[in-house]
């Protein structure tokens, strides 16, 4: 090639005015911008709010992304009193039609450290628990997970943790295998 430029892209970040959004860091507004020869310059926007008091002080509250003049989406989340994000509704002009997306909403056990429970939203007919754990072993991986047909799924975990097989109720099954060696690798 003729070593010219390819492509070029620029990212202008601004964050937060106040002492405790400068200590934290928290971005409030992105801008990036795409150049390549012979075609348009693309400038996407992105701005960012925080919770500013009580329990989720400093979380992500929403995200707002405008791709040009009549796109803009904006993500507004959920957290529960641990600060685990429950869910995410996505709304605005996606530039062909108006969206209304809602990310899974995520129940956690009673200490708030594992999801126990995750329901989908869906048009029309509202909200329905997709899946629910129903064991775990004593470092809290799941090993029975029950989807929304009552199909369960079993886990089996190594003792330092890691998932070896896997089966369900539907038929399906995984196994894996480590090795410590290479040559065990197939060729290509």
């Amino acid at each position: 090639g003729s070593g010219g430029l390819v492509s070029k892209q620029t990212t202008d970040n601004s964050y937060g005015s106040s002492e405790y959004d400068k200590q934290k860091g928290r971005l409030s507004h992105t801008v990036v911008t795409a150049e390549r020869p012979g075609q348009s310059t693309k400038t996407k926007q992105s701005s960012f709010s925080y919770f500013s008091s009580g329990v989720h002080r400093g979380l992500l509250k929403t995200e707002t992304v405008q791709g040009n003049q009549s796109q803009q989406l904006t993500s507004t989340h959920s957290y529960d009193r641990y600060g685990n994000r429950t869910r995410t509704v996505t709304s605005g002009w996606n530039g062909q039609s108006t969206t209304n997306r809602y990310s899974l909403r995520k129940e956690y056990d009673s200490s708030g450290r594992f999801v126990n429970k995750s329901y989908q939203q869906y048009p029309k007919i509202g909200e329905r628990l997709t899946s629910r754990v129903i064991g775990r072993n004593a470092y809290g991986s799941p090993t029975v997970v029950e989807d929304s047909l009552g199909n369960r799924a079993y886990s089996y975990y190594s003792p330092r943790g890691r998932q070896y097989f896997s089966h369900s109720d539907a038929g399906g099954w995984q196994k894996t295998q480590l090795s410590r060696s290479s040559s065990q690798c197939p060729n290509g």
